[in-house]
């Protein structure tokens, strides 16, 4: 199991309501430490609904179904999408606990405190190409939730304290996550993307 995959759903998609801005004239580890700082201060949310290991039990081993798809966001423009590119997709099987994760940190943008471990030996990643494509294959039958998101940016004019204009990057993540069912032997290609609150990082 990758070990990265209870923090990307935990964590990545936590909505941060205090910043900073820090000076280009500020060494690199000290502005880095000052954003640390302020994420820190964004408020947990703890988990509601229990964690039943009988739940994912069905969905837990070896099946013969395939998610296959591409993670992607189309733009407004309606004529480009923003790609999910090297992203890490995680599948996810539908309970109860789940429906809590996908409504409190992808649909409102929560910052949702970390679970019981024991959730993440039923969480299944892969890793995407280039252009945000992906497959899972040996998936058991049962419903799922896929989740994964795509990030964009754009700068902005700021000024610091003698007054000289600063560019800042602003780098925004929106969270994607799609409910699915598989069945034995089936390919079920995931086209349709549900986007979640968007957050800045």
């Amino acid at each position: 199991m990758d070990s990265t995959k209870a923090a990307s759903l935990n964590e990545s998609s936590a909505q941060t309501p205090c910043r900073i801005k820090t000076s280009p004239a500020w060494h690199p580890a000290l502005a880095f430490a000052a954003t640390l700082a302020f994420a820190a201060c964004a408020p947990l949310v703890s988990h509601q609904v229990p964690f039943r290991e009988a739940d994912f039990a069905a969905t837990q081993g070896h099946g013969a179904g395939s998610v296959i798809g591409q993670v992607s966001l189309p733009m407004s423009n309606g004529f480009s999408s923003l790609i999910g590119v090297d992203e890490k997709p995680v599948l996810m099987p539908v309970t109860a606990y789940t429906d809590e994760i996908i409504q409190k940190q992808y649909v409102e943008g929560r910052n949702l405190a970390t679970g019981d471990p024991r959730y993440d030996r039923y969480l299944r990643t892969v890793q995407a190409d280039s252009m945000g494509h992906f497959a899972f294959h040996g998936v058991p039958p049962g419903n799922y939730y896929l989740v994964s998101g795509v990030e964009s940016s754009h700068w902005i004019w700021n000024t610091d304290q003698d007054g000289n204009l600063y560019k800042i990057t602003i780098v925004n993540r929106t969270p994607l996550f799609a409910r699915i069912s598989v069945h034995n032997g089936q390919i079920v290609k995931v086209a349709n993307w549900t986007k979640g609150k968007s957050k800045e990082l």
